[in-house]
């Protein structure tokens, strides 16, 4: 849920077991194993055709922090091979807002179909146009299910486990499924190993100088937000304020003729020393591009930040950071999931 399931923090009060399925999806195919998928911005967020069951050209917000492909109501048409599970549950979500904000529960059905595991909401949710389709690991699906690319992978539909991201700044862009799409980029990725799909420790730079180190970062298709300290090193104006379905947030604002340069350093720092194989042995900034870091233009040479200071009320990651699409822009992302690792390039 690109932008719905933006913490990635999906959960389910009922579980059943994992399990697999068939392919069944509107993609086009490059090679065997090798397929891509186009993407569409939309009122802040990205979304892609999916054929899922007998409905076909779903419009599904493609989102790199939750598992479940998740359907509203009256959007899913059972294919012959559909299973009902009897698993029936309440699906919650946060920063269900292009914004950050929200939240959002919804009760939900599980199926078994073609794809795999398919969650159908049996009231109204909030999710814009047909649904979403995640693409983390399982241990955010909301019943503990299979999710929809690693049962591509477990049936051998793709070449390699693993997916590229690459987003435009003018609202298009492109998900690779099972290989590099070395046409986006120059030169090589830089990898950094994950704690889990799609979560990862990095350091934080401004102005291309390491102000903060190791800081846990969940890349996700989704807003950003980020801890309150960089505002102190930036010089950002930060602002408490109080906006109706959200947390506390602290909302920066700059002058819009100067816009501060914010980024991530991977691998970071303190692992260099014992990095393994297939992960960059030197440490590399990719920053939010300049275009993107403006949310808003509030006249007389303000600007409001994309950045943003959050209390997640988590106490396992207290300071996470979540990484939203504004940072993807300009950026190739390669997800491996089967070397564990996240690749990074700048886009060609």
């Amino acid at each position: 849920m690109k932008r719905l399931l933006l913490l990635g923090l999906a959960f389910l009060l009922v579980q059943a077991a994992p399990k697999t399925g068939f392919i069944d999806r509107s993609i086009s195919y490059i090679h065997k194993g090798e397929s891509k998928i186009g993407l569409t911005l939309d009122g802040g967020f990205w979304f892609a055709s999916f054929a899922v069951g007998a409905s076909k050209n779903l419009s599904l917000l493609f989102d790199s922090g939750s598992a479940d492909v998740v359907l509203n109501t009256g959007n899913y048409r059972p294919s012959s091979a559909s299973i009902g599970l009897s698993a029936v549950g309440q699906l919650s979500y946060g920063t269900t807002q292009s914004n950050g904000c929200g939240s959002s529960s919804i009760n939900a059905t599980e199926y078994l179909d073609q794809i795999g595991s398919v969650v159908a909401c049996l009231d109204n949710s909030s999710i814009p146009h047909d649904g979403i389709v995640g693409f983390a690991g399982q241990i955010v699906s909301g019943f503990n299910s299979t999710p929809f690319f690693h049962t591509l992978c477990n049936e051998k539909k793709t070449k390699e486990c693993r997916f590229g991201v690459s987003l435009g700044t003018k609202g298009k862009g492109e998900v690779a499924l099972g290989f590099v799409d070395k046409s986006k980029f120059k030169g090589s990725l830089t990898t950094t190993p994950v704690i889990g799909e799609w979560f990862l420790n990095g350091d934080i730079a401004v102005n291309n100088k390491i102000v903060s180190k190791d800081a846990l970062i969940e890349l996700d298709t989704g807003p950003i937000s980020v801890v309150q300290q960089i505002f102190e090193a930036t010089g950002i104006q930060g602002i408490m304020v109080n906006e109706a379905g959200c947390l506390p947030t602290l909302v920066g604002y700059y002058p819009c003729n100067e816009p501060p340069v914010v980024g991530y350093s991977f691998p970071p720092e303190s692992t260099l020393a014992n990095q393994t194989v297939g992960v960059s042995k030197r440490s590399s900034i990719f920053n939010i591009p300049v275009e993107a870091f403006k949310f808003k233009d509030n006249g007389n040479n303000n600007c409001t930040a994309i950045v943003s200071g959050q209390d997640f009320n988590n106490s396992l990651t207290p300071d996470l950071w979540v990484v939203g699409h504004p940072f993807f822009q300009t950026h190739y992302i390669d997800f491996n999931v089967g070397e564990e690792t996240v690749g990074l390039a700048k886009l060609a």
